[in-house]
């Protein structure tokens, strides 16, 4: 009776739909059953397929607004052209935050862009898609350039009348009332102020260097990461910079994690540039780091304990046993070529995804001032969070010429930098149902040139 009981009041409350709406989410994100599922960790997903599973929910929920931040982060590109037909076929209101070009030129029929100003930040309507967007910005700026020139004209000429009526009413009584109005006219005209002026653009001053490592920098022989790759070999030599592509739980920042910490069995130089705590990673096979390489690692989620409740002042002045401190005028002087000046006074764990992603590929930066072999940066998705003003170079990846420490970039796909398609070489992770109880995944290299595997 009890039992009875339950199930009836199970269906009232809404439980039987809430089933038949989660079997459907986790079969579309994770390929298989509610009942499958239910018991897994949502700490065993990998972040693409937590941020699928969420987005299924709340596409398909009863909500008629959604507010969604940075939707995107973390999907693979399936995962981010599914995003982009669901925004566009769907009868809900969505308000979102996103720094992905393609999502949202393809998903976006209105843009609201909050812009920098020295009286504070304003936001601008754009009514029309991201095809139009920068061809309107651009009107929009010669616009307002033209009106302050207008002011500044109009503003002369009240100023230059004021003085002329103050010089004829020195010695004529009969103008003191016209330099009365005059002075008046002047300052309605200040009080009103000039219009807006022309936003601010953010501008970033990356410096990623590294010193010179021999000719091979990562060796990788009969490499498995268990349960998620297949065994591989794969060379990576100095100046190389490779794009490490495959989908949402194939294993990506699993390898780059354990690039991160060493290879296999680290030598003491090859120790990474920072404190941060690298979780193990379950592997058979080799893969071992070439002379006088430490790699620097950019974590895709912030995760720094290390560094929460201190200022970014602080954090730059007491520098660690891998970087040297700075003294207060050089720390803001770093600060500020990472648009950073501003939250100099602020906790690390108080600053927004982006500004903390601009922290740690700072703090990159000067640990390789302290270590001239900090020569090798594993990047875990640089993007996700960055504004587009930065999204668009990660971590100052195109800045240096095209020989440099050699670099790897862990992205599901390069189509939001069009900049990197082509100087990349690709290490692309075929996903063959990883993390779902198949065999695994392939691991391939080819050149900026698909088809040409290396």
């Amino acid at each position: 009776m009890a039992y009875a009981t339950a199930l009836g009041e199970w269906g009232e409350v809404g439980g039987y739909e809430a089933e038949v709406l989660w079997d459907t989410c986790t079969t579309s994100a994770l390929g298989m059953s509610f009942d499958r599922c239910r018991d897994r960790a949502i700490s065993a997903l990998s972040g693409g397929e937590q941020k699928r599973l969420v987005l299924e929910a709340l596409l398909r929920g009863h909500n008629d607004v959604l507010v969604l931040d940075e939707p995107d982060n973390f999907l693979d590109v399936p995962g981010k052209r599914w995003l982009e037909e669901q925004l566009r076929v769907t009868d809900k209101s969505v308000l979102f935050v996103s720094h992905d070009r393609e999502l949202l030129a393809q998903a976006a029929t209105e843009i609201i862009t909050l812009e920098l100003s020295a009286a504070g930040n304003t936001a601008w309507v754009h009514p029309g898609g991201f095809s139009s967007y920068h061809e309107a910005r651009t009107a929009r700026f010669e616009r307002l350039e033209e009106m302050g020139k207008r002011w500044d004209e109009e503003h002369s000429k009240l100023k230059a009348l004021v003085q002329m009526y103050k010089q004829k009413a020195a010695y004529n009584s009969d103008m003191t009332s016209r330099y009365r109005a005059a002075q008046t006219r002047l300052e309605r005209f200040e009080t009103a102020g000039p219009p807006q002026a022309i936003p601010r653009e953010q501008n970033l001053g990356m410096r990623l260097k590294g010193g010179r490592t021999g000719k091979v920098a990562i060796v990788a022989k009969q490499l498995e990461l268990t349960d998620l790759m297949l065994p591989f070999d794969v060379e990576i030599r100095y100046g190389d910079r490779v794009a490490v592509l495959g989908s949402n739980g194939s294993g990506k920042s699993h390898f780059l994690r354990l690039l991160a910490a060493g290879g296999t069995d680290p030598e003491p130089e090859h120790r990474p540039v920072s404190d941060v705590e690298i979780a193990p990673v379950e592997h058979e096979g080799r893969v071992k780091l070439g002379a006088r390489v430490r790699p620097g690692w950019f974590a895709q989620t912030h995760g720094r304990p290390d560094l929460h409740g201190r200022t970014l002042l602080d954090i730059l002045h007491r520098g660690d046993e891998h970087r040297s401190g700075l003294p207060r005028e050089p720390a803001s002087r770093a600060l500020a070529r990472y648009e950073l000046a501003g939250a100099a006074e602020q906790a690390f764990d108080s600053l927004s995804g982006g500004q903390q992603a601009r922290v740690q590929i700072l703090l990159l930066e000067l640990a390789r001032g302290c270590h001239a072999a900090a020569a090798r940066r594993a990047h875990g998705q640089p993007r996700p969070g960055l504004g587009r003003g930065s999204a668009g170079c990660p971590g100052g990846l195109r800045r240096h010429g095209p020989r440099r420490h050699p670099r790897s970039l862990v992205r599901p796909g390069l189509r939001s930098v069009p900049g990197l398609r082509h100087r990349w070489r690709r290490l692309r992770v075929d996903d063959s149902g990883v993390g779902r109880g198949a065999c695994g995944a392939h691991a391939r290299m080819s050149s900026s040139h698909p088809g040409h595997h290396v």
